[in-house]
């Protein structure tokens, strides 16, 4: 073996190879948890500095929203909803209310048609058929005349309604029996009118006015003939159906109250129930005058002048606000609101110069102006385009809060 080479260990002859199996493998898991706990630390870090920054950011939100001001918080969550009134004082410029003397009115009617009501004429539905043919009956209205008058849907409306001939006489010979169509006559006829109450409603000119419906409504009430004629003597008869003038005569309207109304162009601007109302709170025919020399009467119901009249606006005040062409935004109700409250027209025309008087009732523009919210506030809202989401008792919450800062 003198030509065998021998390779020599570069390391000790003492090399032990399952101590060092041993030692690699120890250094590989220390190198392992070193990398496990290198991944766990960093991760916890993550999520303490996460949370610290949401924190942070969510508190100077919070104080920023208060201005900074700890007073500010403690108001919002402690103090009571409804704001602290801000005395202001009332503008110079409101207007004293005045009154009218309302006269006495007579009132003193009799229902003055006399006929016998214990024998109506006989309507009932299942009455026995009038005693002819319905040929005899076409005969009968031919010979007085009245066929021609009458369809053929109308000729046999009278006939199976059991309308009298003798009825129908009575009303043509006094001349009436053209005004009428088989509907109306059979109306009049079942609601037991009296051909008699048909012909001096004729005489009296006033037979066109009504409708047999009307008629039977007039009758029904009993209105006298003479209140009839006052309605007609003033020119009012043609502008009121049956029911209103059963309303008016209930109401005791009296003729002389409508025809000072009538006189000023009024009456025809009012139905019979605002009429009774106006009369029945005794709101005079001047105030009246006044709100329509305003150019406002269209605008308001009986009703809503009432509650004016009886608040003491005065005519002014209405003519004011119609001047600065805001009398449209205002219910009776607002108006009498703003007066009684002592918002000055001022106020009210920078509302409107903002186009800001449709968006507040009355009551919200009084309670503006009792806190002394100024208009300019308003405007400032709006041009930061808040004031669309805000009620009146959001904005004078907003106006105290900045007003205490």
């Amino acid at each position: 073996m003198a030509g065998q080479k021998t390779r020599k260990n570069k390391g000790s002859d003492d090399f032990n190879l399952d101590e060092y199996i041993r030692e690699k493998a120890q250094g590989e898991n220390a190198s392992n948890s070193f990398t496990e706990e290198e991944s766990q630390v960093p991760g916890n870090s993550y999520f303490l500095r996460n949370s610290a920054v949401i924190v942070a950011v969510f508190l100077a939100a919070f104080l920023w929203y208060f201005d900074w001001n700890p007073n500010n918080i403690i108001s919002y969550f402690f103090d009571e909803a409804e704001p602290e009134l801000v005395t202001v004082e009332p503008s110079t410029n409101v207007v004293e209310p005045f009154t009218f003397e309302f006269g006495e009115n007579d009132f003193d009617f009799d229902f003055d048609f006399d006929f016998d009501t214990e024998t109506p004429p006989q309507v009932d539905a299942d009455a026995v058929p009038l005693d002819m043919t319905f040929t005899e009956y076409l005969t009968a209205l031919n010979e007085l005349g009245y066929l021609e008058l009458f369809s053929s849907t109308s000729q046999q409306t009278l006939y199976t309604n059991n309308i009298p001939i003798e009825y129908l006489r009575q009303i043509g010979d006094a001349g009436y029996i053209d005004v009428f169509s088989g509907t109306s006559l059979v109306t009049m006829y079942q609601n037991n009118v009296p051909a008699e109450y048909i012909i001096q409603l004729g005489n009296g000119d006033m037979v066109d006015s009504f409708s047999g419906t009307s008629i039977s409504t007039l009758y029904g009430n009993q209105i006298p003939l003479s209140y009839l004629e006052g309605l007609r003597d003033i020119g009012l008869m043609d502008a009121l159906s049956g029911t209103s003038i059963v309303e008016l005569y209930n109401n005791q309207v009296p003729i002389g109250y409508l025809k000072n109304l009538q006189d000023a162009d009024m009456a025809d601007s009012f139905s019979g129930t605002s009429l009774s109302i106006l009369y029945t709170n005794q709101v005079p025919a001047e105030y009246l005058l006044g709100i329509k020399n305003s150019g406002a009467l269209d605008g308001f119901s009986g009703t809503s002048i009432v509650t004016m009249y009886q608040a003491g606006v005065p005519l002014e005040y209405i003519q004011s606000l119609s001047e600065i062409d805001a009398i449209d935004s205002f219910s009776g109700t607002s108006v009498a609101a703003m007066y009684s409250n002592q918002v000055p027209i001022e106020y009210l025309t920078s509302l409107k110069n903002l186009g800001l008087t449709d968006e507040y009732s009355g009551t919200s523009i009084s309670n503006l102006y009792n806190n002394g919210v100024p208009v300019s506030y308003l405007e400032e809202l709006r041009d930061l385009g808040l004031l669309d989401n805000m009620s009146s008792s959001s904005v004078i919450n907003a106006y105290k809060i900045d007003g205490d800062n």
